[in-house]
């Protein structure tokens, strides 16, 4: 007996879930992707902001090798966060990927079930 509750012309969901999962990979990046990566920009856009603050620093004093120390150690610590961030934005990239059954899962864990083509 044909399902009637779909829309005609759409195919049938596959029972696995990989349907809710795809839904949820909207424009090719997972939510939580799209969060990592606006956190990442916003972390580039700071360290643009005191890259230009450093290289305007003028003068041989002591208050001006004090702003380019703390400058400095403010870029490093926004370099340590891009690279946190980076792993992130990797680990989420993998996840999305098991979501969809293109990769596996090494945590053990069984992957969706692949509907048959």
């Amino acid at each position: 007996m044909p399902d009637d509750s779909r829309p005609k012309g759409a195919l049938p969901a596959h029972p696995s879930g990989a349907a809710s999962a795809c839904a949820r990979v909207v424009g090719g990046l997972s939510d939580e992707e799209v969060a990592v990566l606006a956190r990442l920009r916003a972390v580039r856009v700071e360290a643009a902001a005191v890259r230009a603050e450093l290289d305007g620093v003028v003068g041989e004093g002591a208050e001006s090798a004090g702003r380019r120390v703390v400058l400095t150690a403010r870029l490093g610590e926004l370099r340590d966060v891009w690279r946190l961030l980076t792993a992130e934005r990797d680990a989420a990239r993998h996840r999305r990927m098991v979501l969809l059954g293109h990769e596996d899962d090494p945590a053990g864990e069984a992957p969706l079930p692949r509907p048959d083509r």
